[in-house]
Formats: structure tokens, sequence, C-alpha cells
């Protein structure tokens, strides 16, 4: 992720994807989230890409189950570059 502060990578846990339809929306919708509210950088990456793979986890589109979303995201490790 590109931002005024710098650039930022996220590491994501190995996850087994069982759908990743609708995995990109997920991910945009969690950038939104993140710049709505006025999160650092950093916290919008790792939110959106949390939210994007808790979405494969699941077989349905565009769903995924909150605790496995705050699993991800706890793990989930960003870096400035």
């Amino acid at each position: 992720m590109a931002a005024s502060s710098g650039i930022y990578q996220a590491a994501v846990p190995g996850i087994e994807a069982v759908n990743t339809v609708g995995c990109g929306d997920a991910m945009m919708a969690g950038f939104a989230i993140g710049l709505k509210n006025h999160w650092d950088p950093s916290e919008i990456l790792r939110y959106a890409r949390a939210l994007a793979a808790a979405n494969a986890r699941q077989e349905r589109t565009g769903y995924f189950v909150k605790e496995e979303f705050e699993e991800l995201y706890d793990e989930i490790l960003v870096q400035k570059l």
C-alpha cells in the first residue's frame, strides 16, 4: 500500500482458501472503512487484508466469520518499506 507516509507491505499467514470470489471487494471495503475513520496506513492495510483472507476461508461469497477475522488480524504483520 502506498501512502504519503511511505509504502507498506502486509504478510498474511497461510490459509486454506475455499472461495476467493469477493476477496477483492472485501479488501476494498476494509480500505474504505480505514480511510473513512482516518486510521494509520498500517492499520488500514492490516484490516483490509484480514477481511479478504477471512472471506477466502468461507464457501459463501462475501461472507466472513468475525472470530476468524479477528484471529487473522492479530497474525498479519505489516512493515513499512
